[in-house]
């Protein structure tokens, strides 16, 4: 098991657990996933066989439906060839407060 798959499946054990008390995820948690899936992404395109490629296919799409479950904002910059958070732009108005 990579090291990867690890971290997504306690993710997916941690939100069976608590599947019956809607929680926001932490920045942290969030970010987590998103790292991981960037990575399942890289991994798709270094993997040759039909099974390897299926298992990059798996940790790329539990990461990709765990930031859609928990309404992440995210985004695939094309230039940086990434998948990067939706971060809020705070007006002045509001930070002057």
């Amino acid at each position: 098991m990579s090291r990867i798959e690890g971290k997504v499946q306690e993710r997916n054990m941690e939100e069976k657990e608590t599947c019956n008390t809607p929680t926001t995820p932490s920045r942290q948690q969030v970010l987590v996933i998103l790292d991981q899936l960037n990575r399942a992404r890289l991994l798709q395109e270094m993997v040759n066989t039909p099974p390897e490629k299926r298992h990059a296919d798996n940790l790329f799409n539990q990461c990709y439906r765990w930031l859609q479950h928990n309404n992440i904002q995210f985004y695939y910059d094309e230039t940086e060839h990434l998948y990067l958070l939706v971060v809020p732009h705070k007006s002045k108005e509001t930070t002057s407060l």
